[in-house]
């Protein structure tokens, strides 16, 4: 026997134990990525509702809070910095978005947050209205949303962080930039 012999199915083994591993590679990288998907949508879906409920709390509170037009237009410009941050991350999806956007969408989230803490105190320190039972519904709903979306940001991240560690790892960083895949920015 030669070593011409061996060459050729050698050649084809080891040819197809790599190309088993590239689908694998790919085929993981993809998985995490629907993952990361997912639990950015569900994300959105909760900002989404956050930012209804928020509505909703101007337009109640607003006309009990007529001598505070201050706060009320605080919070209200708060709510359009945090909706036109939010919107523009929601056009481009999370993989595609800069990095420096989810930045600015914790910064207005958290601006977001003061204005609604003045605002809902600014109410209750008003005498009781007719719709003062509605607003109470309505903080209780933003709190729940709020513990929701920090589940899910931390799920997203956690995902996120796998999702990159496993495209850094060698010999992976080799292949995942050529099948599309990026690093995702955590939230």
């Amino acid at each position: 026997m030669r070593l011409t012999d061996f060459t050729l199915p050698l050649l084809l083994v080891i040819f197809t134990v790599i190309l088993l591993w590239m689908m694998s590679l790919y085929n993981r990288l993809r998985s995490f990525r629907e993952d990361l998907i997912a639990n950015w949508n569900e994300i959105d879906h909760q900002l989404a509702r956050k930012n209804r409920l928020t509505k909703e709390l101007i337009t109640l509170g607003s006309p009990v809070l007529l001598f505070e037009k201050n706060l009320t237009s605080r919070y209200i410009e708060a709510q359009q910095h945090y909706e036109t941050v939010f919107y523009r991350i929601r056009d481009l999806g999370p993989l595609k978005s800069p990095r420096d956007f989810f930045e600015k969408l914790v910064h207005a989230e958290s601006e977001l947050k003061i204005a609604s803490g003045h605002f809902i105190a600014a109410l209750e320190n008003y005498p009781p209205q007719p719709s003062t039972q509605e607003m109470h519904i309505i903080e209780t709903e933003l709190q729940a949303v709020e513990n929701r979306i920090s589940f899910v940001k931390r799920s997203y991240n956690d995902g996120v962080t796998v999702y990159n560690a496993m495209q850094e790892r060698f010999p992976n960083f080799f292949l995942s930039s050529p099948f599309g895949h990026t690093l995702a920015p955590l939230f």
